[in-house]
């Protein structure tokens, strides 16, 4: 495995993606292709929708390696060695070692994906749901992940991962969406980088950081405070290892508070009582889940704009993802939400 990983790093990707919308790779059967093992198409309206926002390439690796459609489904058998992806209902067609191939050429060629929106409960794609067996037992034995997610975490460990059936969670779907825009946005900083880039950046995403972690915020800000004791690339790829370490906490409702009452104060002084009431009323609803954390966001984002306050319109904390997205997903009643 380390002369894998060794030769991917420093493979040239095929396609050299260069836009500001987050690079997917996306399962082919949703929305694009009838290519699952039974022939049919899979309808997936959140991901219809993101096409506007996100850069999708398909992939579907059963059918890249040549299998038809409809084709006889494949099972997933494993040892405690190793594992195959046999054919049914015969099972003497073994198809491993191909889709791990075509999986790892994906790769490949698509380095800087962001992320993966990939079709659940398939043995090819499923990032957790796909049944698997033990040989000579027709009866499943658990679960666990296809052979493409598998390799995904091997050797692009940051990609964000999402089936399409949780794109209709509110809370992974907000994680994903954050993840993938900071990692877009890092990656163009990265192909144009100087320093006053990733001074930038780190001001940008200060509060919205904060949400995460704040001993790893202040460790990032110490980083670049001393970032002439560094070269290029170790300044970047120490930064970027404690960027991964902070896109992997959770947000709380406490932290998030204070990251909203930190925004409030940079506002405060313009506001009148009525406002300041308002605003407090908010937290609390906020406090007690009565309230979701956007009409917060709504409300300081625009009393920003109203008295022009730079430095929370600058702010990726109010806007981690483009705001259009959460309107247009609330016409099929689904709104990213961490809390």
């Amino acid at each position: 495995m380390k002369k894998l990983e060794k030769n991917f790093s420093y493979c040239k990707p095929r396609y050299r993606y260069r836009g500001y919308k987050p690079l997917i790779l996306i399962s082919r059967c949703l929305n694009f292709q009838n290519c699952r093992y039974d022939g049919s198409l899979i309808s997936c309206a959140p991901a219809e929708i993101l096409k506007k926002w996100l850069a999708y390439r398909t992939v579907c690796p059963e059918s890249d390696i040549g299998l038809p459609s409809p084709r006889p489904p494949l099972n997933l058998i494993i040892t405690s060695r190793q594992s195959w992806l046999v054919s049914q209902p015969d099972a003497q067609n073994f198809f491993q070692q191909q889709l791990r191939t075509k999986s790892r050429r994906y790769l490949r060629e698509n380095a800087s994906i962001q992320g993966l929106i990939l079709k659940e409960k398939s043995p090819s794609c499923g990032i957790a749901s796909c049944k698997y067996y033990h040989p000579g037992n027709s009866s499943p034995a658990g679960w666990a992940a296809g052979l493409l997610p598998r390799e995904v975490r091997k050797l692009l460990p940051r990609a964000a991962l999402i089936s399409a059936e949780d794109l209709k969670n509110p809370e992974k779907l907000f994680y994903f969406l954050v993840k993938i825009y900071i990692w877009r946005r890092w990656e163009n900083l990265k192909r144009a980088y100087s320093p006053a880039a990733l001074q930038e950046f780190q001001a940008r995403h200060k509060l919205l950081f904060l949400g995460f972690n704040r001993q790893l915020v202040d460790e990032m800000g110490r980083i670049i405070a001393t970032q002439n004791d560094y070269n290029q690339k170790q300044l970047i790829a120490c930064y970027e290892k404690l960027l991964d370490n902070l896109l992997q906490q959770k947000l709380t409702r406490g932290r998030w508070i204070n990251v909203l009452l930190h925004g409030f104060g940079h506002l405060s002084d313009s506001l009148d009582e009525s406002e300041k009431i308002e605003f407090r009323r908010l937290i609390q609803e906020f406090k007690k889940g009565e309230t979701s954390y956007l009409s917060l966001h709504n409300w300081l984002a625009s009393q920003s704009r109203k008295r022009n306050i730079t430095y929370l319109i600058n702010q990726q904390f109010l806007a981690p993802y483009p705001p259009e997205i959460n309107r247009k997903l609330s016409d099929i009643n689904l709104v990213p939400d961490p809390f």
